[in-house]
């Protein structure tokens, strides 16, 4: 399996590919990259050169494949400090099946809802249980929820954190 993951916070994104590069994860890249700058790429309207820079190559949704490995290398000798720290390769997500969200207590915007009702399994962390439940409820029209978690973070509060995963519905045929 392979990851991708993205932030919008620079200095998060660094200390993400630290810790990638700290215990040897060979399977992780990470970009700095917001929500809707995500829409774009997986929907191939536009292309940022920060997914280059780090070793990202997301087709765009109408060119996913089927998985398979498809990495390639694609240094220049005078890169070699910054190809060991990516593995000295670019990879490539030619199928993205899994959504892994967490967002601020707004929830999901319109865009980042539609964008999660294409994957096959949403993983949703969310702090505020009332964006969560409109969220669920747009995406049931797609998805199934098939686990939900509970987590009391910060005891003696009103605080919740809570988890769900959404798996895609299954389509079934009629026979007459």
């Amino acid at each position: 399996r392979k990851v991708v993951a993205t932030e919008m916070s620079k200095s998060s994104v660094a200390l993400a590919r630290e810790n990638v590069a700290l215990n040897n994860v060979t399977n992780v890249r990470v970009a700095k990259l917001t929500a809707e700058d995500f829409v774009e790429v997986f929907e191939g309207t536009r292309e940022f050169r920060r997914l280059r820079d780090a070793f990202i190559d997301i087709p765009p949704q109408s060119q996913q494949q089927p998985i398979i490995d498809t990495t390639q290398s694609l240094m220049n000798v005078n890169d070699k400090s910054e190809a060991e720290l990516n593995n000295d390769k670019v990879m490539t997500f030619d199928r993205l099946r899994t959504l892994f969200v967490d967002p601020p207590r707004a929830g999901l915007d319109e865009t980042c809802r539609r964008l999660a009702s294409q994957f096959e399994r949403v993983v949703y962390v969310s702090c505020n249980p009332e964006t969560l439940a409109r969220d669920c409820k747009y995406l049931s029209r797609t998805h199934d929820l098939t686990r939900l978690a509970a987590f009391d973070q910060f005891p003696y509060t009103p605080h919740l954190e809570a988890g769900v995963v959404l798996e895609k519905k299954k389509i079934t045929s009629i026979k007459c």
